[in-house]
């Protein structure tokens, strides 16, 4: 099951994983977050830095003059950046920055920087955007006016470019929780004006439609080639991307007993096929739990009540390896092990 391994009061908002490890910054030092009440010093710096980006492979941080990409067991990488920029992508030979493009301006622009701080190619591009980048190169730029441009991540050629509202002339809005790239192919969901909208699967290479799913919507959680979403109360729509079928796990009959409302945002799935979910449908509540998706059984709920703010909420849920990390909205992170028995057993009625 689930192991307690105790609270960590007054933590900043954001925790990042990297190369199996946790760390967060506290004042001007990067601390590892291990199972031993002490956390570990990653990083210490007399300069004003944060941490803009992390991943599996790297640990990123920012200050007003450079870029420093972490690795496990690797010397840190130092890339020259003066200025106000934001991290948008960190790959092999660089890193992709959105940064402002003088002091005297509202411009901003995008730059693929080499390690060592060359540009390798830049972007006129000030609107606000999310990005994704696909395995042959190609790097996904959702804009906030509703474009989608794709473009060569070698040497910045634009490729495609699709304005939305051609597809979908009522639509209003998505962002970066809603898209998606897998095997050549782009789905990204963008929600209609009073209406749910649809799921889109794009050919990556050319832009092209390759089918609209209408039966699927909401914010995107991936393991494999499976989407999943939760757009119905106490209802996973599961996306098949191979296929494109579409299923659903309803546990409402399994939840009932608890008065469980699980939260549509605050949950995924883990690769032992584990839910891990937030209760409270709307708004999220002190409660999280684990369903045992084999089995349709609720395997675990936990009540959290030491909240230094009784109406704190679970912010955020994460497992991570075999450990899951519960952020409440009053600074607190409670971390529990996930055991080899986990959702072995189904659970009595209880709160």
């Amino acid at each position: 099951m689930i192991k307690s391994l105790g609270v960590r009061r007054n933590m900043p908002p954001g925790i990042f994983f990297a190369w199996g490890k946790v760390f967060f910054r506290e004042n001007n030092e990067i601390l590892e977050i291990k199972d031993s009440p002490d956390h570990k010093i990653f990083y210490q710096s007399e300069e004003k830095f944060v941490i803009s980006y992390s991943d599996q492979r790297s640990l990123v941080i920012q200050t007003e003059t450079s870029i420093i990409r972490f690795g496990e067991n690797q010397p840190p990488i130092i890339t020259p950046c003066i200025g106000l920029k934001i991290i948008k992508l960190v790959h092999e030979k660089g890193i992709l920055v959105h940064c402002k493009m003088d002091n005297f301006t509202d411009s901003w622009e995008v730059r693929n920087l080499r390690h060592d701080g060359t540009l390798l190619w830049n972007l006129k591009i000030s609107e606000p955007f999310s990005l994704k980048l696909a395995v042959d190169g190609t790097i996904v730029f959702f804009m906030r006016s509703k474009n989608i441009y794709a473009y060569r991540l070698s040497d910045g050629v634009e490729l495609w470019h699709i304005d939305l509202k051609e597809l979908m002339p009522d639509v209003f809005s998505w962002d970066d929780r809603q898209s998606v790239i897998y095997e050549g192919k782009l789905f990204f969901h963008a929600w209609a004006q009073f209406e749910r909208g649809f799921t889109f699967c794009l050919d990556i290479e050319t832009g092209n439609e390759i089918i609209i799913i209408n039966e699927f919507h909401g914010f995107f959680r991936t393991l494999g080639n499976q989407l999943f979403t939760s757009f119905e109360e106490n209802v996973v729509a599961r996306l098949n991307m191979d296929a494109f079928s579409v299923t659903k796990w309803d546990f409402s009959k399994i939840l009932k007993p608890f008065d469980i409302h699980m939260n549509q945002f605050r949950f995924f799935i883990s690769e032992d096929e584990l839910l891990f979910f937030v209760d409270g449908l709307a708004y999220p509540n002190r409660r999280f739990g684990v369903i045992n998706t084999a089995k349709n059984i609720v395997a675990y709920i936990e009540n959290i009540d030491s909240f230094i703010n009784p109406e704190s909420f679970i912010s955020e849920i994460n497992r991570y390896v075999n450990m899951v990390y519960v952020h409440t909205s009053d600074g607190s992170l409670h971390l529990y092990k996930s055991t080899d028995k986990m959702g072995s057993g189904e659970l009595s009625n209880r709160s």
